[in-house]
């Protein structure tokens, strides 16, 4: 399998960067603290992000991962993900592709990496977030799990939805680490709605 962490992109200095800002969203949606999400995600926004690469290439590639995990090829669609990471590293969607995948390998330390990727591309794209939260959860990270699907909700353009991915989750999942962050998370936010009606 492709160790996505340890390829020699020049993102790799961004998220670095970044990882110190999405950690503190993380904890500033643990506390319900919005200044400190907020103020995270403004820095954010001053990192300086690699240039565009082949775009063409790297949404054939794209393409090429998507038609693999439907056909789940797990290994060909990291490594195509991986290419096309490579061909665009500003490409937040490939980017997160290859996080899901390397979920779906259990490969959950190289998704979060994968993941904050994303997240330093586009640090409100709420899929991204999900799948953080996802990956934290099966490593036992309930509490970064929460955080991450609290943020999910958060950034989300349709909470209904977002709270039915959630309900669904936490009633339906294998596993009972992801049942149970997921459920936290929910009764946050359902508490949340209750007390500002």
């Amino acid at each position: 399998n492709t160790d996505f962490k340890n390829k020699n992109y020049s993102i790799s200095a961004q998220i670095e960067l970044a990882i110190p800002h999405i950690r503190s969203m993380l904890e500033g949606a643990r506390v319900n603290n919005l200044n400190q999400i907020s103020s995270a995600l403004y820095d954010l926004g001053n990192i300086n992000l690699p240039a565009r690469g082949d775009r063409e290439l790297a949404r054939a590639l794209n393409d090429e991962g998507l038609a693999a995990l439907k056909a789940n090829d797990i290994n060909d669609a990291i490594d195509k993900f991986t290419n096309g990471v490579q061909a665009d590293q500003g490409d937040q969607e490939i980017v997160n592709n290859l996080g899901y995948a390397l979920i779906k390998d259990n490969q959950y330390d190289q998704a979060i990496y994968a993941l904050m990727n994303t997240l330093t591309l586009a640090p409100t794209r709420s899929a991204a977030w999900a799948n953080l939260g996802y990956a934290y959860a099966k490593l036992g990270k309930e509490d970064d799990s929460v955080s991450a699907y609290l943020l999910t909700y958060r950034f989300s353009q349709s909470q209904q939805k977002t709270r039915e991915f959630l309900r669904t989750q936490s009633n339906e999942d294998e596993d009972e680490k992801v049942r149970s962050a997921s459920y936290r998370a929910l009764v946050i936010i359902m508490k949340s709605e209750i007390s500002s009606m």
